[in-house]
């Protein structure tokens, strides 16, 4: 293998240990007072032997800062909310003259801690939604200053921020019943088999059950590939909900494309939307373009990544992030009001 080739993933593959363990071993940082010694010596050992070479230059990068930061993304999470928090990422780091690198592949996390360790990023910003929590894990094990968003707002996971999606969801609620609703239906992914769709449905139980109206079973929707499928899909499903003569007369989705399926569903079935029955989305990706247009939630992707962003400078100007509470900044949801919500 050419010597100027190898990276910190095959001295960690050779070692039998993981690129965090490796990172400690040859650059002494955070932590590697904590490796045996058998351990350093055995990476020392692999890095010698595959003539494994630190980037000169990338470090010199790394003391005078790279003004780049990584932003972690799983390239099999292909949705607009996900485009809305890059872009998002992306203006509020150039507001302070730094620039954004994608890390997408199949192990994001380990391409971030290698480009950090060679100098070429500042630090990580990762939503934790679609990343796995060992790799998680090992950014915080490394030392690779970084922010995650999306974590629970009972999360104890560092500096992060998190969508009190459930606070949301109550603000739903309490406006259909303003509006005189008191049939209220849940409409999204099976709670079995999607964590985030089961907090969600679990928050919406929560608020019906808290103001004393009817409680109804979910109805299980399930997203497909492309935005055209999980319409298709909810129309599918909702239509024989909609027919029947017990059927509700409002709506909560757990997100916009579930929202326009019942909007056709709807109009399948010779309901009008507000008249007949009143339809709440989530993520507000496509509120806007909908017929009639949809009254949703926000999932504010500019103030997650004001706040992600301000907190990461943070963290490196203090060089470490031990001052951070272990509890995550929260941001609510914002209610867009339209026209898809009316009085019953």
């Amino acid at each position: 293998m050419n010597s100027s080739s190898v990276k910190l993933i095959d001295v960690a593959q050779a070692a039998a240990v993981d690129i965090a363990t490796v990172s400690r071993a040859l650059n002494r940082s955070r932590g590697w007072e904590r490796l045996s010694s058998e351990c350093v010596e055995r990476v020392e050992r692999e890095a010698k032997r595959l003539g494994y070479r630190p980037n000169v230059a990338a470090r010199g990068l790394r003391r005078q800062r790279s003004d780049t930061i990584g932003v972690l993304m799983n390239p099999t999470i292909e949705t607009a909310f996900n485009r809305e928090l890059l872009a998002g990422i992306v203006t509020s780091l150039g507001k302070h003259g730094l620039h954004a690198l994608m890390i997408t592949g199949k192990n994001p996390v380990t391409s971030a801690m290698e480009r950090h360790s060679e100098g070429r990023i500042d630090g990580v910003i990762a939503p934790a939604y679609g990343l796995r929590s060992e790799n998680l894990h090992s950014l915080r094990e490394q030392g690779t200053p970084h922010v995650l968003t999306h974590v629970a707002p009972d999360s104890h996971e560092g500096p992060a921020v998190a969508l009190h999606a459930a606070a949301g969801i109550e603000a739903a609620v309490d406006h259909l019943v303003k509006l005189g609703h008191r049939d209220l239906v849940w409409a999204g992914p099976d709670p079995d088999h999607h964590a985030d769709g089961r907090l969600r449905a679990k928050a919406f139980q929560h608020a019906v059950s808290k103001r004393g109206l009817p409680e109804h079973n979910p109805v299980i929707v399930e997203s497909g590939p492309e935005l055209g499928d999980s319409i298709a899909n909810a129309c599918q499903r909702l239509i024989p909900v909609l027919s029947d003569p017990q059927r509700p007369h409002a709506m909560i989705c757990y997100h916009d494309p579930i929202a326009l399926g019942a909007i056709s569903a709807a109009r399948h079935v010779g309901l009008e939307v507000p008249r007949d029955l009143s339809i709440i989305g989530f993520d507000d990706s496509y509120g806007q373009v909908a017929d009639p247009p949809l009254t949703t939630l926000s999932h504010a992707p500019e103030e997650i990544a004001d706040a992600a962003v301000e907190m990461l400078l943070d963290i490196l100007k203090q060089k470490n992030d031990a001052e951070f509470s272990p509890s995550p900044v929260v941001i609510t949801p914002r209610l867009v009001l339209r026209e898809s919500t009316g009085p019953f």
